[in-house]
């Protein structure tokens, strides 16, 4: 259960659309550049799973973008629509994007030399809403707990593809 600064820092940023994030971030370090950092978790909900890969590509330029990739039991898919904001800041990679009434917030930390990672997912929704999430096979589920997390896990490559 998340305290009431967390639910209010993420329905500023539901409400806001993602205008609560700072404009600037800090520029992504050298060791960093033209990487892929993929953050692989499941959710569960009562109803059923999802797994669900974020692939954070990180160009020579250093700038950031992201692809989704979801599957439920054979069906799977990859959403056009970019995965949230993504910023690199104070030596992390914080990303936001929100969902109905609901914002989730994934945190990659790296070692000092930037060769390994681990991530951290958390959930936040307005007051009296409900999670609300929809499975690549289109079923809709609703429920007052945020969703479970199993398998998180973070690594790094070579190549920002």
């Amino acid at each position: 259960m998340r305290g009431p600064l967390f639910q209010t820092f993420c329905l500023s940023i539901a409400v806001t659309g993602l205008a609560a994030l700072p404009a600037h971030a800090d520029a992504v370090p050298a060791a960093l550049r033209n990487k892929t950092v993929a953050v692989s978790f499941s959710l569960s909900d009562g109803a059923g799973s999802v797994s669900i890969q974020r692939q954070i590509m990180i160009s020579s330029a250093g700038k950031i973008t992201v692809r989704s990739f979801r599957s439920t039991g054979s069906v799977s898919d990859s959403p056009s629509q970019p995965s949230g904001n993504y910023r690199f800041s104070g030596g992390r990679i914080v990303g936001v994007f929100t969902m109905a009434d609901h914002a989730n917030q994934l945190t990659v930390t790296f070692d000092p030399g930037f060769q390994s990672c681990s991530a951290n997912l958390a959930f936040g929704k307005t007051a009296g809403r409900a999670y609300r999430t929809t499975s690549p096979a289109g079923v809709t589920t609703v429920s007052n707990n945020a969703p479970r997390v199993s398998g998180l896990s973070c690594s790094i490559r070579d190549g920002a593809t």
